[in-house]
């Protein structure tokens, strides 16, 4: 399963240290370059993200499809991730 991400998603797990639950459940994590810049600019983050090898960093081949996605998306993280953090505070 290919997933996706942008910086609220993986900001929150880092916080929590719980990074590592996005690479269990789906592996490889692909972010686009500017996800990437804004998570460098703290250098904390910048730290970890270097160290996760199973995230991918690529640019975006076509911003018209990006843009549709973004729009009929109804979560901005993955109802799986989602479950699984509610699970790991205990809120499920």
């Amino acid at each position: 399963m290919v997933i996706v991400s942008d910086t609220s998603a993986i900001t929150n797990l880092i916080q929590l240290e719980r990074l590592d639950l996005l690479h269990d459940l789906f592996g490889e994590v692909f972010l686009a370059i500017s996800v990437q810049q804004e998570l460098y600019q703290l250098p904390n983050q910048k730290i970890i993200m270097k160290s996760c090898k199973w995230i991918k960093v690529e640019a975006v081949q076509n911003q018209s499809l990006l843009q549709k996605l973004v729009l009929q998306m109804k979560f901005r993280i993955h109802p799986k991730l989602f479950e699984e953090i509610l699970k790991q505070v205990d809120e499920l």
